[in-house]
């Protein structure tokens, strides 16, 4: 029987655990905080949005996927497999408009279902176990683990599932790119995803705390990279919320490298241009009784309304007919363009994923290195990151998946 040693216990290396294990390998899952999945509480706001039907490599980022592996593994193990892996184990999965997550939607169930799977097969967990080196010998590796005690541990074959580095009091610290680059492997540079971007202009304070949907555009160096409408969050800082999660990551390592990044948001995106601008001035003509604020009520947020005004340089009691004559041109190009320039990003401990990690192009279709056989990769650790929906977590599941029963053949 194969011994298998698993490093990381949150969502890629639980399922790596089951994996190997019901491929007929003896696993030891080591973990060095005191239980296992404890970022996996947290996804979703605590709902584990578990996969998305819409899946697909449009859907991830990557700095290094140079052969398609991220196409590879979404199609080896997709959405379905994952609603079938989870429903073998008792998880009965809703679906909201493609997102996909236990019925009822706490990420505690699914725990739940996990541990107790492990239990089934007789997985051993080593909590509190850090494993600190990890050296190639005859026939397989050594892991050096510190605990309660130092001691080594020695196995056949070696997964790394130890996360990036988002979340750092989940136990993700960055330890797995340690044990990759004393094995001889390349890092892109992690950086945090999924995160709020800061801005320096100074009417956010008084906008805090205002949502809207929107349509938000991403300019690096005054080229349009990237789009994502959702629920947009103003803060005291700047921008958050899921639509500006999705486009985090590219602004974030353009700022990394010294780009200016500024981002445009649309609040009227369900109309083009010209029909926001129609609609606008017929509004006013019919609402020609009421003071400049006053014709905004019911369009925005008034938090907005105000400070719409306060760009153009209009009084919010100013009347109607002492408007300029191109008011509704001149909101019309705020509301559909509002220029924020990005200056930072918060960090690991807003974000909720890592950009960047072991480069996909050193690693084979079954997850195995290139470079070092024997050991495997799966998850965050790996260079590639999703955008919200539940992408990260089915790329989580699916290496996992792979990597174990990869590692017994």
């Amino acid at each position: 029987m194969k011994k298998v040693a698993v490093i990381g216990a949150g969502a890629s290396g639980m399922a790596a655990a089951i994996s190997a294990a019901r491929s007929g390998a003896s696993v030891f899952l080591f973990e060095h905080k005191d239980r296992v999945g404890k970022k996996l509480l947290l996804t979703g706001n605590g709902k584990c949005n578990l996969t998305n039907i819409k899946m697909g490599p449009e859907y991830f980022h990557s700095g290094s996927d140079v052969d398609g592996l991220i196409k590879s593994v979404i199609r080896r193990f997709g959405a379905e497999d994952t609603i079938r892996f989870f429903g073998e184990l008792g998880i009965y999965t809703r679906n909201r408009s493609g997102r996909i997550y236990p019925y009822p939607e706490t990420a505690s169930c699914v725990l739940d279902a996990l541990r107790l799977e492990l239990r089934r097969l007789e997985v051993k967990e080593r909590v509190l176990s850090r494993v600190t080196s990890i050296k190639r010998v005859k026939d397989g590796f050594e892991l050096a683990i510190k605990g309660e005690r130092q001691y080594t541990e020695r196995a056949e074959k070696v997964i790394i599932c130890c996360g990036g580095k988002a979340k750092p009091e989940t136990g993700s610290d960055g330890g797995g790119y340690k044990l990759a680059g004393e094995l001889g492997h390349k890092l892109i540079k992690p950086l945090p995803a999924l995160t709020g971007l800061k801005s320096e202009l100074p009417f956010f304070k008084a906008l805090s705390g205002v949502r809207a949907d929107a349509l938000l555009r991403l300019f690096i160096d005054g080229e349009e990279r990237e789009s994502s409408a959702g629920e947009l969050q103003l803060t005291d800082y700047g921008i958050s919320g899921i639509c500006t999660f999705d486009i985090s990551g590219s602004a974030v390592r353009a700022l990394d490298r010294g780009s200016r990044v500024e981002v445009s948001v649309d609040f009227m995106p369900e109309f083009t241009p010209s029909q926001a601008g129609v609609y606008l001035k017929n509004r006013f003509e019919n609402l020609k009784d009421r003071g400049a604020a006053e014709l905004l009520n019911g369009l925005f947020h008034k938090k907005l309304n105000l400070q719409f005004l306060k760009l153009m340089g209009i009084r919010e009691n100013t009347p109607y007919n002492e408007l300029p004559s191109d008011f509704s041109e001149r909101l019309c190009g705020i509301v559909k363009d509002f220029k924020v320039s990005i200056k930072d990003y918060m960090g690991y401990d807003r974000a909720q994923v890592t950009s960047g990690g072991v480069a996909l192009s050193e690693v084979s279709e079954t997850l195995e290195s290139k470079l070092c056989p024997g050991l495997f990769f799966a998850g965050e650790v790996l260079d590639a990151d999703g955008i919200c929906g539940g992408y990260n977590l089915q790329w989580a599941f699916a290496c996992g998946i792979i990597a174990g029963r990869s590692s017994v053949l």
